[in-house]
């Protein structure tokens, strides 16, 4: 394989983790009940959109950034070109940010015209997208497609989010076109939804990528069908929830339960097919430090515990009972701090192996501090104890600023070492 120049931690990272840092600042005045007036109407909404939008676009943007020469070696005609600058990354930054501006504006005072300058902030990101996406997949065939596993992995990440700004923005139509197909159908939660599933096909395609610049040796047709099947059938899931939820309404109650419990199942079965192919790799090669592999592990562990809520809440488990409250908690915190922490986590490690440079100091203080946090919060979650969910939140917090500082350290690396 030709010698591509490493990028580790680049602004994208960083301004992502920023975004993080706050969302994680409305989380805990959430949990703290500090301003009860505004749960849903302010706070809730600042969180939801500095979580989904500014942390998780800016995470897909900056991952793939770094990766794309190493995904493009691939490519037929690969020639290494441009990505996109400093002023690509503040205009997208301004947008994300107006977005969610103008959307806490509106709960905030219960004024609709607010509605119209999220909107055209959200255009704005779909054109920022757009450009971007021009730019990293330009020359692409469907023969590399094919073949280049990870750039399938990245370019599905980069349909879905613009297919959910998009969404946002007939989401929002709603408010001024109330005669819109599905406008009394179609939650917000459903984009949220579609947000966090980029963030999943991209830890997807980094925890693919130590296998995918192997030999070929590495690529024998055996180990191929359980990555294969497993983004078929991802993909083909996530369309089909998305699907169902928008007939979560009194009309279609029949037809909404079917399908959100079908394809409960069907994204399960995506979660044990992602783990045979981890399993299978990992045999064929040991090359990966155990200290990133166990990232990754967690990672699937605690995919594996939230799509069992999720199948569970699928199928309408005790949809009267208090459990069933605990299980969409469960389901939401198990995937986004489990899944997409500990996922995202061993991405930024793996991205420091890669240069050659070692992983963050005190990395296992931090593994296990995320643990913690993770089992401290859904135990908050069953007692609801703020104490408790306070105590994971600080778990959580320390280990996200050591990730911080380390990621601080690394931008200041202009150019990395070859691989």
């Amino acid at each position: 394989m030709r010698t591509i120049p490493v990028r580790t931690i680049n602004a994208y990272h960083l301004a992502a983790l920023a975004y993080l840092a706050l969302a994680a600042g409305c989380g805990a005045i959430i949990a703290a009940h500090a301003s009860p007036d505004l749960q849903v109407s302010g706070w809730f909404i600042l969180h939801a959109h500095l979580a989904f939008m500014g942390f998780g676009t800016l995470t897909v943007l900056g991952t793939q950034k770094v990766l794309a020469a190493h995904v493009r070696a691939g490519w037929d005609g690969f020639t290494p070109g441009a990505m996109p600058g400093a002023r690509f990354l503040a205009a997208i930054t301004l947008c994300l940010a107006g977005i969610w501006a103008m959307y806490l504006a509106q709960g905030l005072t219960g004024n609709n015209a607010f509605y119209i300058g999220g909107m055209a902030a959200a255009a704005g990101v779909l054109a920022c997208l757009a450009v971007y996406t021009a730019r990293l997949y330009r020359g692409i065939t469907l023969a590399t497609l094919r073949r280049n596993m990870p750039a399938r992995f990245f370019l599905t990440s980069m349909f879905i989010c613009f297919l959910a700004y998009g969404q946002l923005i007939y989401i929002t139509a709603f408010n001024f076109l109330p005669w819109l197909p599905f406008s009394h159908t179609m939650p917000l939660r459903v984009n949220y939804l579609a947000l966090s599933f980029p963030l999943s096909l991209t830890v997807m395609a980094c925890i693919r990528m130590p296998f995918h610049l192997k030999d070929e040796s590495l690529k024998k047709a055996r180990f191929k069908p359980l990555w294969e099947s497993q983004y078929a059938i991802l993909v083909a899931g996530v369309f089909s929830l998305f699907f169902s939820l928008i007939f979560d309404s009194p009309h279609f109650h029949d037809v909404y339960t079917v399908l959100q419990a079908a394809f409960s199942g069907i994204l399960f079965l995506s979660i044990l097919l992602l783990i045979g192919a981890m399993i299978t790799d990992r045999r064929a090669d040991r090359s990966l430090p155990w200290g990133i592999w166990r990232l990754y592990v967690s990672a699937v562990a605690y995919l594996f515990l939230a799509g069992i809520a999720g199948f569970l809440l699928g199928y309408g488990w005790n949809r009267q009972g208090p459990e069933y409250y605990f299980l969409i908690q469960a389901h939401i915190h198990l995937a986004l701090l489990g899944w997409i922490g500990f996922g995202l986590t061993g991405v930024y490690s793996y991205l420091l192996h890669m240069a050659g440079r070692a992983a963050c100091r005190h990395g296992s203080l931090n593994f296990w501090l995320m643990h913690a946090g993770v089992v401290i919060m859904h135990l908050g979650i069953w007692y609801k104890s703020w104490a408790l969910r306070g105590a994971a939140g600080a778990c959580v917090a320390a280990a996200a600023l050591t990730l911080m500082s380390c990621a601080a350290g690394e931008y200041r690396l202009k150019r990395g070492h070859s691989v």
